[in-house]
C-alpha cells in the first residue's frame, strides 16, 4: 500500500510539473528525486521476466535454424544464378532487350541475393524474373522455381 501511494504522489508531482503549477516548491523537486527508488522496485519485480526470457530463447531456436536454412539456400541459389548471368552478360551482346532486368535484378551477387528475397517475399513477380533467366540459359528457369 505505502508504494501505491508513493507512486501516486510521483504522478501527481510529474503531472503538476507538466502543468507548471507548482514548479516553486522545493519539496516537489525532492519528490521528483525519489523516481530513482520507484525504477529501483521495478527492476526487483523483474524476476519474472527472465522466466520469460528463457521461454522465448528456447523457442527461437527453431526459428534460428531456419533463418540459418534459408539463407543457406538463398545463398546457393543465388551463387549459381549470378555466376551464369554474369557469364552471359560478358559473352552477348548490349542490344539483348533482357539485358537491362538481367543486370538490374542479377548483375551482381548482393544484387541477385536481394531479387531472392524479394522474389520469396512477394515483393516481386516470379513471371518477371523467371522470363529473362530462361534467355540465359534452359536449366536457370527450373532452378529458379526450385528455390
Amino acid at each position: 500500500k505505502w508504494w501505491n501511494a508513493f507512486d501516486t504522489l510521483l504522478i501527481l508531482s510529474q503531472l503538476l510539473g507538466l502543468l507548471d503549477i507548482v514548479t516553486r516548491f522545493d519539496f516537489i523537486r525532492v519528490i521528483k528525486s525519489f523516481r530513482i527508488l520507484r525504477a529501483a522496485r521495478l527492476i526487483r519485480t523483474m524476476g519474472g521476466l527472465r522466466e520469460a526470457r528463457l521461454i522465448i530463447q528456447m523457442d527461437w531456436k527453431p526459428y534460428w535454424w531456419g533463418f540459418c536454412l534459408m539463407f543457406t539456400l538463398s545463398y546457393l541459389f543465388a551463387v549459381m544464378i549470378a555466376e551464369s548471368v554474369s557469364d552471359w552478360l560478358l559473352h552477348n551482346d548490349n542490344e539483348n532487350p533482357l539485358r537491362k532486368p538481367l543486370e538490374r535484378h542479377f548483375g551482381t551477387f548482393p544484387g541477385t541475393m536481394y531479387t531472392i528475397l524479394l522474389a520469396s517475399a512477394h515483393g516481386l513477380s516470379w513471371n518477371e524474373l523467371h522470363e529473362p533467366l530462361e534467355t540465359v540459359s534452359w536449366w536457370l528457369g527450373p532452378v529458379f522455381f526450385a528455390y
